[in-house]
């Protein structure tokens, strides 16, 4: 398991994603699993930053012995709408994210332990070697 947390800023994404692919390449998986995995971690920690008023989010990874990336990304629930795919428009500039989660994974949810401790989305996908 990897576990790191960056602040809740636009800047962070850059750096979760980073920190993603490093993680994976040490775990030798594959640069398509490494590719979307970071697809989705950007996907998460951009919804966490932009619609939550958190001052840091955490990522976790882990590489499953059935052959599966788990991945989970927590807000602090401070304020913010549940997640929710979105349906937008041809021309949106935004409103995807969670609908790329859900066509890229094997499975992926919501859940929210306690309020103050904020709303983990988390997502599951084959781990290619």
């Amino acid at each position: 398991m990897h576990v790191f947390t960056v602040p809740a800023s636009p800047d962070s994404v850059a750096d979760a994603r980073r920190r993603t692919r490093d993680r994976l390449r040490l775990w030798g998986l594959a640069e398509d699993t490494c590719d979307l995995t970071v697809l989705i971690v950007s996907e998460l920690v951009t919804n966490a930053v932009r619609h939550t008023a958190s001052t840091a989010v955490l990522c976790q990874l882990r590489n499953s012995t059935e052959g599966l990336v788990h991945v989970e990304v927590q807000d602090e629930g401070t304020c913010g709408p549940k997640p929710r795919k979105l349906v937008p428009g041809p021309d949106a500039e935004s409103g995807r994210g969670l609908l790329l989660v859900d066509a890229l994974t094997s499975d992926w949810g919501i859940r929210t332990a306690d309020p103050a401790a904020g709303r983990t989305v988390w997502a599951t996908l084959p781990a290619m070697a």
